[in-house]
């Protein structure tokens, strides 16, 4: 009787099976021949090529068209490649088809957000308290009685105090780097930062000291007295734009400037109540060649010119007693012991009390001595009686994520693999000098545990550089100019150096392939054809694909009148340049003969380049450097992988994640195993 009744059922699944094995055979065919295709896109993804793998990835999704990782990759590519509003367009389709992923919706909101800022600086008006440096926490890199605090470029903190005469270093993870003692007698006061040089003031031993970053000092000079070039209790110090010394001399009333070698220039200020007097001056910072001091116990903010003339005192109700001082973009930080930080706009005269949020005035500082900002617009407040430096963050950076970019996933020396990771702030501006205690990997699920963060700072000693020379018509006057103007930067270059070459018109064309010699150089740039034409976008474009996966140092140099042409940006708009150039942190410079056109400007300028004019020959000579020291912002996280060859041709999914100060960001990438020969020829 069972069996009966189980004929019909036995004859249904039956006849299910016999029309959906074909279906399910033929859904799995089309998925392998999407996945080719998807395959070729990943290889040219990896090698930055992100247009070109955009058709691969188009061509899976014809095939199978809910291959969410081929549309995934689509939105990638297009942001890589600098066609910002087709990757908003494909994010945007991701969010509606997957709304309660937050990977597709942060980078969404990140790149709609930078539409919207466009070149404008963004304005942080409410911070919160995001971290705070203790010295009884620092152990034996404490920091008893602390003066000031600076930052350098890649983030580190120092902190002088006045027992021992101890400078601090902490990294920009709260790691203390180094404490180092100046000696019996010493108590440092002052200190600021540039580029990778440090100046600090001895109180005690009535001396400066200039020291590099790794705290070795490089000179020293002064002595007691109340000559020139000596001191009686030297507090706040800072550097200008030129690399100039400024001391403020508490005990003799006045500043001395000094030379970047220590050579005293002049001094200015003397003991007074009156215009151009001072009373226990502290701090001195420097904004557009007007310096700015706190005078102390006359309750006020000194003004004077770059050659020592005064020019006005800033008297407002918030200073009572004006310590530390400090410059952030156009503006200064007053910090007062008594009345806390204040932002004060001399273009404008508007002042602002720093007040942070969930917290009242009391809550924020005792005795507020110093603050600085760093590169990532984190604020440090050093205060005094508290023996901490406390760290805030503008509100609008602790409710956002960091914006993480698989640039590249190699597999080429399998096991072993290598991603190359860009990180980004809300505002699109890199987050740079990471280390392995940011970042973790998972692949497959499985966590990776040893992560080597290369930040490429051992493999940068070297410059690739693209020249890319206008050869229209109307730059046919400069020809012979040409080779003059490249030369200043084919002398500076060494043999791990490369330069590429290439002529543009009515199109670009590849003069050489990438070459160290002067020389060869020097002669292919005399032997230009002019004709009709201005690929200026073109050109460009190629060229940054041409720098895109090389390791080091990179930039574009663009040899051009100065003009442009109705065709110059008809494929590559002057924006897509501009963004294509900051996805990848490609610099572009502007060598002008003429007054260059706003277009070219404003590549230049946001890219992270300059124009140079043809006839600034301090600038072409100072070109090399200025490119082979720009700080590198990409990071290449190598780890070895579980799997085997048994794997060949899987596809491994990567997840990579990174926590900054309490800020997070993640991202999915992934890569095939390679086949085994492919792995062992390399």
């Amino acid at each position: 009787m069972n069996n009966i009744k189980c004929k019909p059922f036995i004859k249904i699944t039956a006849f299910i099976l016999i029309w959906a094995i074909p279906l399910l055979a033929d859904d799995f065919v089309k998925f392998q021949t999407a996945r080719a295709e998807f395959s070729k896109g990943i290889i040219l993804y990896n090698n930055g090529n992100y247009l070109a793998a955009v058709e691969y990835f188009r061509n899976a999704l014809k095939r199978y068209p809910d291959y969410i990782s081929a549309k995934d990759y689509i939105a990638r590519s297009y942001k890589l490649a600098g066609f910002t509003d087709a990757a908003i367009a494909e994010f945007e389709a991701l969010t509606r088809l997957m709304p309660n992923n937050p990977v597709f919706t942060s980078k969404l909101q990140s790149l709609r957000y930078r539409e919207f800022l466009g070149n404008r600086e963004p304005k942080f008006t409410d911070y919160v308290r995001n971290q705070e440096i203790k010295s009884v926490d620092m152990k034996k890199m404490s920091f008893q009685r602390p003066m000031d605090v600076a930052v350098d470029r890649e983030k580190n903190v120092y902190i002088t105090s006045f027992d021992a005469g101890r400078l601090t270093k902490i990294d920009l993870n709260g790691k203390g780097v180094f404490a180092i003692d100046f000696g019996r007698g010493s108590q440092l006061y002052g200190i600021d930062c540039n580029k990778d040089k440090l100046v600090i003031s001895d109180y005690k031993k009535d001396r400066v000291l200039l020291l590099n970053t790794s705290g070795d000092v490089i000179s020293e000079f002064g002595k007691t007295g109340n000559l020139p070039g000596e001191f009686q209790g030297p507090e706040g110090v800072c550097f200008d734009d030129k690399g100039n010394i400024y001391v403020v001399d508490n005990g003799n009333s006045r500043i001395q400037k000094f030379s970047p070698e220590g050579k005293f220039l002049f001094e200015f200020g003397k003991k007074g109540e009156y215009e151009g007097e001072l009373n226990s001056p502290c701090g001195i910072a420097i904004l557009d060649g007007v310096a700015y001091i706190t005078d102390r116990l006359n309750r006020r903010i000194a003004c004077f010119d770059e050659s020592g003339n005064f020019l006005k005192n800033i008297l407002k109700n918030e200073f009572n007693s004006p310590r530390g001082i400090s410059v952030t973009g156009k503006k200064l930080m007053i910090c007062d012991e008594r009345k806390g930080l204040t932002w004060y706009d001399p273009a404008t005269e508007a002042i602002s009390q720093f007040k942070p949020l969930n917290e009242n005035e009391e809550e924020s500082f005792i005795r507020l001595f110093a603050s600085a900002y760093d590169n990532d617009s984190f604020l440090y407040c050093l205060d005094y009686s508290e023996q901490s430096v406390k760290i805030f963050s503008p509100v609008e950076r602790l409710y956002s994520n960091l914006d993480l970019d698989i640039a590249a996933i190699d597999s080429s020396q399998f096991p072993v693999i290598a991603c190359y990771v860009y990180v980004r702030n809300r505002e699109g501006n890199p987050v740079y000098n990471l280390d392995s205690r940011n970042f973790t990997i998972v692949e497959d699920n499985a966590p990776i545990n040893q992560i080597s963060v290369n930040h490429l700072k051992a493999m940068t000693n070297s410059v690739s550089s693209i020249f890319c020379v206008d050869r229209s018509n109307k730059a046919l006057e400069y020809a012979k100019n040409v080779p003059w103007a490249a030369e200043f930067f084919f002398r500076s270059m060494r043999k791990n150096d490369a330069v590429k070459i290439v002529d543009f018109n009515s199109d670009y064309f590849d003069v050489n392939e990438f070459d160290w010699s002067m020389r060869r150089n020097l002669k292919l740039l005399e032997t230009g054809e002019y004709a009709q034409g201005k690929k200026i976008g073109r050109t460009l474009y190629n060229s940054i694909t041409n720098l895109v996966s090389r390791l080091n140092r990179r930039a574009v140099v663009l040899i051009t009148d100065g003009s442009v042409a109705p065709d110059s940006f008809d494929q590559y708009s002057e924006n897509t340049v501009i963004q294509y150039a900051k996805a990848n942190y490609v610099p572009i410079y502007i060598i002008s003969f003429n007054s260059p056109d706003e277009a070219l400007v404003n590549i230049a300028k946001s890219t992270g380049g300059e124009v140079i004019r043809a006839s600034q020959v301090n600038s072409l000579r100072t070109l090399y450097d200025k490119i082979k020291n720009t700080p590198e912002y990409r990071y290449i996280l190598v780890y070895s992988t579980f799997k085997n060859k048994e794997f060949m041709g899987w596809w491994s999914d990567v997840r990579i994640d990174v926590n900054y100060k309490n800020l997070i960001g993640n991202e999915r990438g992934g890569y095939f195993v390679p086949e085994k020969r492919e792995y062992q020829q390399n």
